[in-house]
């Protein structure tokens, strides 16, 4: 795992001396995990409908759940969703007992945010503030195969407004209003246009 978190900066000062200030910050941080994904999957044989190395027998639903002739599948009776379907599945790509699938992509993770405050004092008994936070998120999960891992692309931002008055020694007004806008996507790694 290489984690590589950014240093937070800040800053901040007088814009009017004694009634009006300035306040900004910024935070990021970039990491990257590695997975590992192994397994059995078919291999090109298998993917042919060829199931005669396995040592299985491979038995026909329709014909009184007797074997196939040879343990191969007819191109005929797959289901048209599976041959959608066997594009998906990579090539094996080693060869060990009960694996012949390995694979390491990285889950990635990027954010970055910033807040930038200002208040101001009317006078002893009156403030006004305002905060604006900005925030940027890219995460990916990595999956076994290109374009099949999950990018999640977050956008939010919160305007905030508040004014406080001090009415009495023993009573206090205070009005906030705030917003928040999100937006929450989910894409595939290899498609950066659509959104759902």
């Amino acid at each position: 795992s290489l984690h590589d978190a950014l240093p937070i900066l800040a800053a901040g000062g007088p814009i009017r001396k004694n009634k009006t200030f300035i306040f900004g910050n910024y935070e990021g941080r970039r990491d990257s995990t590695g997975d590992i994904y192994q397994g059995f999957i078919p291999d090109n044989t298998m993917k042919a409908g060829d199931f005669s190395g396995t040592g299985v027998a491979i038995r026909d639903p329709l014909n009184n759940n007797q074997p196939f002739p040879n343990a191969v599948i007819p191109q005929t009776r797959w289901d048209p969703l599976a041959v959608k379907l066997l594009q998906y599945f990579p090539s094996p790509n080693i060869s060990r007992p009960g694996v012949n699938f390995i694979d390491t992509p990285s889950d990635l993770e990027r954010r970055d945010q910033f807040t930038v405050r200002v208040d101001h004092e009317f006078s002893i008994n009156s403030h006004l503030f305002g905060r604006y936070t900005f925030a940027n998120d890219s995460l990916g999960n990595a999956a076994y195969r290109v374009g099949l891992g999950l990018i999640r692309p977050d956008q939010t931002q919160v305007p905030v407004i508040g004014y406080t008055r001090v009415i009495s020694p023993t009573l206090i007004s205070e009005t906030r209003a705030s917003l928040l806008k999100a937006y929450l996507a989910r894409v595939t790694d290899g498609d950066a246009y659509s959104t759902n």
